[in-house]
């Protein structure tokens, strides 16, 4: 088999990341963190980022990143530790953000 060469991302903190892309497995869709991760995203919130990249073979790889200094990537961090059958849909994900952020606004005035 012949090599691609590596695929390079850069993380929020800078962190240059190499992957070999003949290591990464085979998936149907995306994972059921990055749905969270696409919701929360989606409802404005800039703490996370996901960068999706086409491969030469057409395969598609996902490249979540986390800023674990706000409030989303303080709940990726949690759902990481979660068994995933206590996970909140993406929809919920968004609304715990939602709440917490305003809660946090109340506690600051």
């Amino acid at each position: 088999m012949k090599k691609r060469g590596l695929l390079a991302d850069r993380t929020r903190g800078g962190v240059i990341c190499l992957v070999d892309p003949d290591t990464l497995p085979e998936a149907d869709g995306s994972s059921p963190i990055v749905l969270i991760a696409e919701a929360i995203i989606n409802a404005r919130y800039t703490g996370l980022k996901i960068d999706l990249y086409e491969l030469a073979d057409g395969r598609y790889y996902e490249v979540l990143s986390v800023d674990f200094d706000t409030l989303e990537g303080q709940l990726l961090r949690l759902l990481d530790v979660l068994d995933r059958s206590k996970w909140p849909t993406p929809e919920q994900a968004v609304h715990i953000i939602r709440t917490a952020y305003d809660i946090d606004e109340e506690n600051q005035q």
